[in-house]
């Protein structure tokens, strides 16, 4: 989805080094390469060949590359600056998403993050509960499409669900890196909370 791809790269743009290495996994279309620095190498990746195939045709270059490869396959060896999880954890059981996550992560450069997009549903809540032990939240955004009407609300609608966008980086990295240094205000952030509003009040995912 366009928006979220646009959101995505707005997330992570000022964080990323001036010549960034972007994983990007469950990359459809490609868009997301659109959306980034022209000075990015990017390598996206998905399970679905017509969408490579769509993507290269669109945005393939010498440093934009796409592969049709399964997430649970991938070797995700090289030290990235951001990897991206595009909607794809949805696809995997609440456990093996956890532990691929994690087993990416490994493949960050010493500064880099990991950024998350899922719809709002119990699976995606419990992914985000589980990635609190490892990984400090950054930053991060909750959108809804909204048509006809306007609204504040991130309401349960199959048609058009909510989105939590959020940043993470690992959490033994930042902390050995600010070892005996002052936090940053980036970094204070991490311990800010997301809510989501319910009819039960409001609910911590992190």
């Amino acid at each position: 989805m366009e928006q979220t791809a646009a959101t995505v790269a707005n997330l992570i743009r000022y964080r990323l080094p001036e010549y960034p290495k972007v994983l990007h996994v469950g990359c459809a279309g490609g868009t997301l390469a659109g959306e980034l620095p022209p000075s990015v190498r990017y390598l996206g990746i998905d399970a679905s060949e017509s969408d490579i195939e769509a993507a290269q045709s669109l945005w393939g270059g010498d440093d934009i590359l796409f592969e049709a490869r399964d997430i649970r396959e991938f070797d995700p060896v090289g030290d990235w600056d951001a990897i991206v999880f595009s909607e794809v954890l949805s696809y995997l059981a609440a456990h093996e998403a956890i532990a691929e996550v994690r087993r990416y992560a490994k493949a960050l450069s010493p500064e880099g993050i990991v950024a998350i997009s899922m719809t709002n549903d119990g699976k995606s809540r419990a992914i985000w509960r589980a990635l609190r032990q490892g990984f400090l939240w950054i930053d991060g955004i909750l959108w809804q499409q909204k048509e006809p009407w306007p609204s504040y609300r991130i309401s349960a609608r199959r048609g058009r669900p909510g989105y939590l966008v959020g940043v993470l980086r690992l959490r033994h990295k930042l902390e050995s890196r600010r070892a005996g240094s002052v936090i940053p205000i980036a970094a204070k952030a991490a311990i800010a909370s997301v809510h989501r509003r319910s009819r039960h009040g409001t609910e911590h995912l992190w």
